[in-house]
């Protein structure tokens, strides 16, 4: 899902803000055509599963260790795919 809601002056902080409330189900498909100009599926709360990533927190020769799985990730798309 890409979320452009035609504001340049808007940074990437600002879409992620953005695209957080629209996945979480939380804001109607109404409200975001209002502020938007653009039409969206309605999605229902828990339709989508959110999850975040601290980039600082990511160590490639280290790894995170998931211990309660027996899984070390060591790249941001392994992180982000468990």
């Amino acid at each position: 899902m890409i979320v452009d809601i035609n504001n340049s002056t808007s940074g990437k902080m600002h879409n992620l803000i953005v695209l957080y409330h629209v996945a979480s189900g939380d804001v109607s498909s109404n409200t975001i055509e209002q502020i938007t100009g653009k039409s969206i599926l309605q999605l229902k709360v828990g339709e989508i599963k959110i999850g975040s990533v601290v980039g600082s927190d990511l160590e490639s020769t280290i790894g995170i260790d998931h211990p309660e799985d027996g899984v070390t990730t060591l790249t941001l798309w392994g992180e982000l795919a468990y």
